[in-house]
C-alpha cells in the first residue's frame, strides 16, 4: 500500500516484454543455426533429426505464450492500479508519464525492429514468432493503452480512502 505511482511498473512491463521478445527471436535463430549445422556436418542421426523437428513444432507455443504473458502483466498492473491512492490533481503527472512511456515504448519497438533486420534473425522472427513480432513492434500503442486503462482505474474509484 506504499505505492505512490504506476509508471515504474509500466516501464517494467515494457522492459519485460521486449526482453522476452529478443530472447525468443535469438533462441529461434540459434535453433536454426544448430539445425543447419547438424544437417551439413554429417553427424545428424535419425533420432537427432526427429528431436530437432519435434522442437521446431513447439515454437508456436512460445509465440502464443508471449501473448498470454502480455495479458497477464497488463491484468496484474490494472489490479495493482486499484490499490494506489490517487487524487485528481496528479493527473498532470500522469500525462507526463504517459508521454514518457510512449517514448520508451517507441524506443524499444525501434530497437526490436533493428534487431530483427539482421539477416538470420529476420527469418527467425517472421517464421517462428509472428505474434511476438506484432506485439513488440506495437509497444508504443500498448504503453498508451496501459496508461489509459490504469488512469481510468486509479481516478475513477471513490475517494473513500
Amino acid at each position: 500500500m506504499n505505492k505512490k505511482g504506476q509508471i515504474g511498473d509500466m516501464v517494467f512491463v515494457l522492459v519485460t516484454l521486449i526482453g522476452i521478445a529478443i530472447v525468443l527471436v535469438v533462441a529461434g535463430y540459434v535453433y536454426t543455426q544448430i539445425d543447419i549445422g547438424f544437417g551439413q556436418s554429417g553427424m545428424e542421426t535419425t533420432e537427432s533429426a526427429q528431436a530437432l523437428d519435434s522442437f521446431a513444432s513447439g515454437f508456436h507455443i512460445f509465440d502464443t505464450s508471449y501473448a498470454f504473458i502480455l495479458v497477464g502483466l497488463i491484468m496484474g498492473l490494472l489490479v495493482s492500479s486499484f490499490f494506489i491512492p490517487s487524487h485528481p490533481i496528479f493527473l498532470v503527472i500522469n500525462i507526463f508519464g504517459f508521454m514518457i512511456l510512449v517514448f520508451i515504448g517507441a524506443v524499444f519497438s525501434n530497437m526490436y525492429s533493428d534487431i530483427i533486420l539482421v539477416e538470420g534473425l529476420n527469418a527467425s522472427a517472421m517464421t517462428y514468432y509472428p505474434i511476438t513480432t506484432f506485439i513488440a513492434t506495437k509497444l508504443p500503442w500498448i504503453g498508451a493503452i496501459i496508461v489509459f486503462l490504469s488512469s481510468i482505474i486509479m481516478y475513477a474509484k471513490g475517494q473513500n480512502e
